[in-house]
């Protein structure tokens, strides 16, 4: 039984953009991970940074942000410029059970992040806010979902996710959106029917 969900998180939060989408990218890019190195969430995204860094001829930093069921690094990305260049590789933890687990979260899984991509099942996703005062730079999130979906469709790249035991299921921007949603109402049904208070 798949038990998560792995999804890639990409956050544009509302400061002045650094260079412009067609110039993107100019400088590395932050892939945050709300979990230990070593974890399935920190393998299976060092091997999306490195396919991703190939693909948009740019460093992608792997930045493991550990603590607080993933509210920590949740936060940190909710936060961060709207640029493109923080990512954040997820699970259903931090958007679909925390929301119904916490009377109060520091971020809000589907205002506070748009949707870029989901990477496969084991469980995580990309997601921006779509509600920035600066607006979501589309060619932006379109190039990332692109280059997403193209480094999951790497033989290679397949071949060594498959290898810690994760199931390659992509979703484009608009089918990985309505999956968010779909998720954290199921997650929110299971959690009400186990009788399970918030804390």
């Amino acid at each position: 039984m798949k038990l998560l969900t792995f999804i890639l998180a990409l956050l544009l939060s509302a400061q002045s953009l650094e260079a412009p989408a067609e110039a993107y990218p100019s400088k590395p890019i932050r892939l945050v991970i709300p979990f230990a190195a070593g974890s399935a969430t920190d393998a299976a995204g060092r091997i999306l940074a490195q396919a991703l860094s190939q693909r948009l001829g740019q460093s992608v930093v792997v930045d493991n942000r550990a603590g607080a069921n993933g509210q920590i690094a949740a936060m940190l990305v909710a936060q961060s410029p709207a640029d493109g260049y923080t990512l954040f590789m997820t699970t259903n933890s931090t958007h679909s059970a925390n929301p119904h687990l916490y009377k109060s979260l520091p971020y809000d899984p589907v205002k506070d992040f748009e949707p870029i991509a989901r990477v496969g099942t084991l469980a995580f996703m990309l997601v921006v806010n779509p509600e920035l005062p600066v607006g979501t730079p589309q060619p932006i999130v379109a190039r990332l979902a692109h280059e997403t979906l193209a480094s999951l469709a790497q033989s290679d790249v397949k071949d060594r996710l498959a290898a810690i035991g994760f199931e390659v299921e992509p979703l484009d921007t608009v089918a990985f959106g309505r999956y968010v949603r779909e998720q954290l109402d199921t997650w929110g049904k299971l959690i009400r029917a186990a009788k399970i208070q918030p804390e």
